[in-house]
């Protein structure tokens, strides 16, 4: 094999040799050295380059990547389709997150509803107030749980449990994307008239954020808070008891398990603002209920909650 110098495989490709000065000086400067020097413009061109009959060199453009995906994002899923991140075919509705047979298999949930726990009540109503069974001895004893107000978006079955499942237990990190961004879709038809100052994902444990990784709850919630241009708070409040898994716990023992559960570590965040948690699914609301109880005690105006799925009763599909 003939080997050529590499001078003469430059000018073959026709690229210009960097002088071994100004290739030091240009490494400097991607590096922040002390070679770094003023990049010269068109008027500042050396004085050589006049004389060598090569002009001054072109701006750089910006990346094809770029342009494209500024101003041509629907010719761009005509060339590519969009792939459901559920049933992995190509999806016609580039706009959409799920495919359609997918997103129709998502049972969701419509009123009347329970104003406190969001529990689907059976027949038509337009009253402003409705409470579920357990929910209206509650408001009577203490009138200050009214204030709190959760909503679903579905029910916990189907493929939206199995995107669930894959988001919590499978480590598919990429689905909370998807759901946060049905999640954000949803919450306008869930609180038509509520006005929201933070967006507050629910708080893991750190033991448990280290096991799993990753707070989905927290997946969930950026989507919610680009739409509806609120912060989305992760420093006010903390996990400060380990819990172990309550899928096996009756109602009443969820509720003991998660006593004074939840820390306010920052109170001028809360205080007076109304916020709006966000959870991947209700099964008994123990876990929105205690951390709600530690907002309002920090001074919170109002609490809501919205989460993904909620298990109807009934249903033994827990989280």
């Amino acid at each position: 094999m003939i080997r050529l110098p590499t001078k003469l495989l430059r000018k073959a490709l026709g690229e210009r040799a960097k002088p071994p000065e100004r290739r030091r000086n240009a490494e400097s400067a991607c590096r922040g050295g002390p070679g770094l020097q003023p990049s010269a413009g068109p008027q500042d061109a050396p004085a050589d380059s006049a004389g060598s009959g090569r002009g001054p060199r072109r701006r750089a453009q910006p990346p094809a990547h770029f342009l494209f995906g500024s101003f041509f994002p629907e010719l761009l899923s005509g060339f590519f389709p969009r792939i459901c991140p559920l049933c992995r075919r190509s999806s016609l509705e580039p706009r959409e997150d799920f495919c359609a047979p997918c997103t129709a298999d998502f049972r969701l949930l419509s009123p009347p509803y329970c104003s406190r726990c969001g529990e689907p009540l059976a027949g038509e109503s337009s009253a402003a107030l409705l409470l579920c069974g357990r929910c209206l001895p509650a408001c009577q004893q203490d009138p200050q749980t009214g204030r709190l107000s959760i909503r679903s978006c579905a029910a916990y079955a189907g493929e939206l449990r199995r995107a669930i499942l894959l988001l919590k237990y499978g480590r598919q990190t990429w689905m909370g994307a998807h759901l946060g961004s049905f999640l954000a879709k949803t919450c306008p038809r869930l609180f038509p008239a509520a006005v929201f100052d933070r967006v507050l994902p629910v708080p893991l444990h750190p033991r448990r954020l280290r096991e799993r990784g990753f707070n989905q709850c927290t997946f969930l919630a950026k989507p919610l808070g680009r739409v509806l241009r609120i912060p989305v708070e992760l420093r006010a409040v903390s996990r400060s008891r380990y819990t172990p898994p309550q899928t096996a716990l009756a109602p009443a023992e969820r509720r003991r398990n998660l006593a004074e559960a939840f820390v306010v570590h920052r109170p001028d965040l809360v205080r007076g603002k109304t916020l709006l948690m966000v959870d991947d699914v209700y099964t008994t609301g123990a876990t929105l209920e205690t951390l709600a109880a530690a907002l309002f005690r920090a001074g919170a105006h109002r609490v809501c909650g919205l989460t993904l799925a909620r298990t109807l009763p009934g249903s033994r599909l827990d989280p």
